[in-house]
């Protein structure tokens, strides 16, 4: 038998055997083509296939797989198959993310760009960097670094059995993020 993609479609299997990166923007109805440009951008540093949740934000590149939304068992199991995980900085997606053992490259929505009405994921990030737990870039430039530098396992991946610390520094994000509100 030969290579799976001699068999299988490239770039259009959604299983954990090729899957190696997942993009997800989540759900907000503002769109987030900052984050979907970025990795058009920089697609050439990328395993492939790569494959892009866009959600509400317009987006074709044939390059990719596209797909605007998608449930939760999908999600997870993109997740599971990935070689990298680029995300915003959603609660949800973060913490999927760390409980699968990925360090995930986040780069925050932010108010002034009209991709979200309050600068939360920006705090909420912050925190999860300090931890390391994610890997946070606001610009082209530091997104491109951030892969880079997921790709060569230089970042600490944090294990299951730190689940309360996680617990603690996700309540501690959010308190931050409501006392700024």
């Amino acid at each position: 038998m030969g290579d799976l993609t001699e068999i299988l479609p490239k770039g259009r299997i959604w299983g954990t055997l090729v899957l190696s990166t997942f993009v997800s923007v989540g759900n907000a109805r503002q769109p987030f083509n900052r984050l979907l440009d970025a990795v058009v951008g920089l697609q050439e540093i990328l395993p492939r296939p790569i494959v892009v949740q866009h959600g509400h934000t317009p987006f074709c590149v044939v390059e990719m797989e596209a797909v605007d939304f998608v449930g939760m068992e999908q999600f997870m199991e993109q997740i599971r198959g990935a070689k990298i995980l680029i995300f915003h900085a959603g609660v949800g997606a973060v913490l999927q993310a760390i409980e699968t053992g990925h360090v995930p490259v986040v780069m925050p929505r932010r108010r002034v760009f009209g991709e979200v009405v309050d600068d939360h994921q920006v705090d909420y990030a912050r925190v999860m960097e300090q931890a390391g737990l994610v890997v946070v870039a606001n610009t082209v430039e530091e997104l491109g670094v951030a892969i880079r530098r997921v790709l060569n396992r230089t970042v600490e991946q944090v294990s299951r059995t730190d689940e309360p610390k996680l617990v603690a520094l996700v309540r501690e994000a959010l308190r931050e993020v409501a006392v700024r509100a």
